[in-house]
Order: C-alpha cells, then sequence, then structure tokens
C-alpha cells in the first residue's frame, strides 16, 4: 500500500548519518530547472518529525536550494535494521535496471 504523500519541513526530516552523501551539482541543479521529480521517502512521524528513508541526495540538493519543505512519501515506522534493509533493496534495484537498460541513469539516493 502506498504512502500517503504531503509536504513537510526538510527541518523535520532526521537523517541517518551511515547513509548521509554529498552534494550531486547535476542533481542539484536538475531540481533548480525542473522542481522535484519523486518525492522523498520518510518514516513518521515520531514527536512530530520524520526519518529520511530514500532520498538522501535529493534531500542535500533541497537544502543547498534553499528549500524549507518538500513532498514525501509518508510511510509507517519500522526497525532501523527493516529501514536499512528497504534502502539497500531500493538501491539495488536502481543499480539493476541502470545494468539492464544502460541508458536508463537515476540520480537519487
Amino acid at each position: 500500500m502506498p504512502g500517503l504523500v504531503d509536504w513537510i519541513r526538510l527541518s523535520q526530516i532526521f537523517l541517518d548519518p551511515s547513509f548521509v552523501c554529498e552534494e550531486d551539482t547535476r542533481l542539484t541543479a536538475d531540481i533548480k530547472k525542473n522542481k522535484l521529480d519523486n518525492p522523498l521517502i520518510v518514516e513518521g512521524p515520531i514527536n512530530d518529525h520524520y526519518i529520511l528513508v530514500d532520498g538522501y541526495k535529493r534531500y542535500i540538493s533541497l537544502v543547498h536550494l534553499g528549500w524549507e519543505s518538500a513532498q514525501c512519501t509518508i510511510e509507517p515506522v519500522s526497525d532501523s535494521a527493516y529501514r536499512i534493509a528497504k534502502r539497500l533493496r531500493w538501491d539495488y534495484n536502481k543499480q539493476k535496471c541502470v545494468a539492464q537498460n544502460g541508458s536508463v541513469t537515476f540520480i537519487g539516493c
């Protein structure tokens, strides 16, 4: 079942330090030109905050662009091991799609 999509303030989103990445300047330029195509995926709320599950590069780009909030798909809170497994599965599927299609490029983590 897909989660609810809503606007969330970036200051309400917690990042897992083990998944933080550096800014992708191409992605930042793309978001500046075309806006955000895919919502961030978060779990929550937990005391009015959310945990970022997917979209770390997009999040960093949004912060660099000065966005205060972003559209997010909100999923129920899971335990940290399950959350890590979801991230790894999504990253694996992105890489698999690139490998199978050659010309397809995903620029989000």
